[in-house]
């Protein structure tokens, strides 16, 4: 063992010059290729209800920080009972609200998207450095990420939430170091932070770490109980458990005290008996992989409403040459490879979701797990993260050990194999994908509200009709929230536990309908709420929204393509007709 450390750390200094500059730039460069369209047309990458909410809620923390960022009490939703919030992928939004004064609102996400994609490539090529991989293995693990499609379709279908991973390499790699390391301490606080974090950036992950680091723990114990054992490494890693496990908890209960006792919603509806027990199935079958989609490349197709979801498809590829590489990896390192395959095969287990075909499926029982402790998982997909991290790996070790055996060709192989994983991310993977942009829709009074807003700060929320009164379609009402700054009906992140319950309710009420209705528009009553503006999508409905204009008796200004209504007006404050 003491042979096998000393390896390990001999590999990590050599290993530690493969990140040069040039390199860097050149995965930086690799990054931000698939969102070159979102930087020129300045739209925010990606598509679909999942993409427009996570932006929104970049902005969002931007305005609570510290305050209602982390469960506590935010008035900019719901408005005017408000919300409990708690931020998602907090280094995304971190990064994004630092950017957005520099590079503008979409600019900034796909400049923060591309730093997540790049500082997951460089952490997943030091993982196979810390695994065994050479200089080139490690540029070949660091590519891999790219050649697969699961990365990029996933940031343009469920936006850089739905990705974010960056703790799963980095965490391995610290488990790794805590065992064999020189540092082994300050690796063992590094695994605990990176356990907790992976909760924060991405929960459906977050069991990951904690169950590989109880894998080595059952390991070391047993090894400890040996004349030859060593109980120091069963203590590094019980600390790195116990600190983990606590901030996890810590994470869990910010989590739980703004979450929705209503979300997720039951989904699928069916019960599978198996064990004798039975099981809710949550995830519907869109929401699932199936094995030939790993590596057979398919037509892709993008969510781009609400109601598109079923058909989105043809991003789960993890690429060919990839498996082609970890199938090397298993006969050149069998050893080393080992660990990064089985992670690949959890996580691919997972992947396909709770049946496949008749038979219950791994993701089942986790699901089950989950919805004692927490709440239960949509999205089995999610876990194709593993894969792609676990056979990237194997890829950098199938490179190190055909490099091995080449001999005088050692040199050349391995800017070839990086050369042509390149070219099949370019051509079939990850770089070839054509990411949907959404446009950030003008708003030129947006400085001319606020600035109103001042002489009533109890009286500024803004209605976009007929959209808020379309419970469950806030999309287009955040994406105008981001302009405009001011308190609005929606409910924010649908998981959140609102305050008082839905507004929507009392708006309706008030009038407020997504089509004429035999009922008053009770501008009183709105204006009671805390409501001073309308605004109004004329191009969808004008049949619509000349009832408005007939039930304000007042004209309008014209707010780019939407009429405005100002609710304090002379015009609108006569009686509402009874």
């Amino acid at each position: 063992m003491a042979d096998y450390d000393a390896r390990v750390q001999a590999q990590l200094r050599h290993s530690g010059r493969w990140s040069t500059p040039v390199l860097a730039i050149l995965l930086l460069g690799v990054a931000l290729w698939p969102l070159r369209q979102a930087l020129v047309t300045n739209a925010v990458p990606g598509a679909g209800p999942d993409v427009v909410s996570t932006f929104w809620g970049m902005w969002w923390f931007q305005q609570e920080w510290a305050s209602g960022a982390w469960s506590g009490w935010t008035g900019l939703v719901n408005h005017p009972h408000g919300a409990f919030g708690t931020v998602l992928s907090p280094s995304s939004a971190v990064s994004w609200a630092l950017l957005e004064p520099i590079a503008g609102a979409a600019r900034a996400a796909s400049l923060t998207a591309a730093l997540q994609l790049w500082a997951f490539s460089l952490a997943t090529g030091w993982l196979a450095g810390v695994a065994g991989a050479d200089r080139w293995g490690q540029v070949a693990a660091a590519l891999s990420v790219f050649v697969g499609r699961y990365l990029i379709f996933g940031l343009g279908e469920g936006s850089i939430v739905a990705v974010a991973a960056l703790p799963i390499p980095l965490g391995l790699g610290a488990i790794i170091l805590t065992l064999h390391g020189e540092r082994r301490r300050l690796a063992a606080l590094a695994g605990a932070a990176c356990i907790a974090w992976t909760a924060l950036e991405n929960p459906y992950l977050a069991p990951v770490l904690p169950g590989l680091a109880g894998l080595a723990w059952v390991r070391e114990l047993l090894r400890a109980r040996g004349p030859r054992g060593d109980r120091r490494r069963w203590a590094r890693l019980t600390g790195l458990l116990v600190l983990g496990t606590l901030g996890v908890l810590g994470i869990a209960e910010i989590f739980g005290r703004s979450a929705s006792p209503d979300y997720p919603r039951e989904v699928a509806g069916q019960t599978v008996t198996w064990l004798g027990q039975r099981w809710d199935v949550v995830d519907l079958p869109w929401a699932r992989a199936t094995p030939s989609e790993w590596w057979q490349p398919g037509a892709v197709r993008w969510t781009t409403d609400a109601t598109a979801g079923v058909s989105a498809g043809g991003g789960r590829t993890l690429g060919l040459g990839v498996w082609l590489l970890a199938g090397i990896a298993l006969i050149s390192r069998t050893r080393a490879s080992l660990a990064p395959w089985g992670l690949a095969l959890v996580g691919l287990a997972l992947s396909v979701g709770s049946l496949l075909g008749q038979m219950a499926a791994p993701f089942l029982v986790l699901n089950g797990v989950m919805d004692a402790i927490a709440r239960p998982l949509t999205q089995p997909t999610r876990f194709l993260i593993l894969p792609v991290v676990g056979l990237a790996v194997c890829a950098g070790l199938g490179v190190t050990g055909l490099r091995a055996r080449l001999g005088a060709a050692a040199g050349l192989a391995g800017p070839v194999m990086g050369g042509l994983l390149l070219a099949e991310s370019l051509w079939i993977g990850g770089l070839s994908l054509a990411l949907p942009t959404t446009p950030l829709a003008p708003l030129p009074c947006a400085a001319d509200l606020k600035q109103r807003a001042l002489d009533a700060p109890e009286e500024h929320g803004v209605l976009f009709w007929p959209w808020d009164a379309q419970d469950g379609e806030p999309g287009l009402a955040q994406l105008l929230q981001v302009r405009h700054g001011l308190p609005a009906p929606h409910r924010g992140i649908a998981s959140w536990m609102l305050h008082e319950g839905p507004v929507i309710a009392e708006l309706r009420t008030a009038g407020l309908a997504n089509r004429p209705t035999p009922r008053r528009l009770k501008r009183g009553l709105l204006r009671g709420l805390g409501y001073r503006w309308l605004l109004v999508d004329t191009a969808s409905d004008p049949k619509g929204a000349r009832w408005v204009a007939r039930q304000l008796r007042a004209e309008p200004e014209v707010c780019g393509e939407l009429a405005l209504y100002d609710l304090s007006r002379s015009a609108a404050l006569t009686p509402d007709p009874e």
